[in-house]
């Protein structure tokens, strides 16, 4: 694929390994593309999945397709994916995030509510799920029940993670997340008024900010 092809593209999400490798991923389409340094076109990876996350973790791609399935991403001598873990679960995640905490390599699920809101509100989140992807033998993924002092922030930016003692005014155990800003072109027609916080397994607002707060707004995390 041209590199002008990709440029001309809405991109979901884009990666990039200190070696200048970068990995994206198309929106709307939903393919995986890679180009390193000096390359003059992406390599596609199997136009066929529909991917929906991409993270670059202790030296290595991973990414995540829309039933959670994880793949490592190998980049040479050819790009090529191998599958290293499966949700396993029959759910109905309306999307999935790959999130590094803590040293760990974390796959979350995110669930909207069956039926559509009234209008203006397309879709509302209900729920996460988070799962911590467990390499040491028998690659598999195991339920995270609590996230202790950390919080997970998921958006349409890289994924990341802090932890609430580093971060005054803030409790841990929390997911912090917002609507794609491409969902309100491609879910709905308000797809981007969906975002909040998930604690205590409910979603909560976030707070709400006058516009006298754009004078001193903070500089982006």
């Amino acid at each position: 694929m041209a590199a002008g092809d990709v440029r001309d593209l809405l991109l979901t999400k884009v990666i990039m390994s200190a070696d200048g490798t970068v990995a994206a991923i198309i929106s709307l389409l939903h393919w995986l593309v890679f180009a390193e340094a000096g390359d003059d076109k992406w390599t596609m990876v199997d136009e066929a999945s529909v991917w929906t996350d991409v993270l670059h973790y202790r030296g290595q791609f991973y990414a995540v397709d829309n039933f959670g399935n994880v793949f490592m991403c190998e980049l040479k001598p050819l790009v090529r994916v191998t599958q290293i873990a499966s949700a396993l679960v029959a759910n109905k995640a309306y999307r999935w995030y790959l999130v590094e905490s803590l040293g760990e390599l974390l796959l979350v699920a995110r669930y909207m509510t069956d039926k559509p809101r009234p209008f203006p509100y397309a879709y509302e989140t209900k729920k996460f799920e988070v799962f911590r992807i467990d390499q040491k033998k028998e690659t598999k993924l195991v339920k995270v029940e609590s996230l202790g002092d950390r919080m997970l922030f998921l958006g349409t930016v890289p994924s990341f993670s802090l932890s609430a003692g580093d971060c005054p005014g803030f409790e841990g155990n929390r997911i912090y997340f917002t609507a794609s800003c491409f969902d309100i072109f491609f879910d709905g027609n308000h797809g981007s008024n969906d975002f909040g916080v998930f604690k205590d397994g409910g979603i909560q607002p976030l707070p709400r900010f006058d516009s006298t707060s754009l004078v001193v707004w903070p500089p982006a995390i």
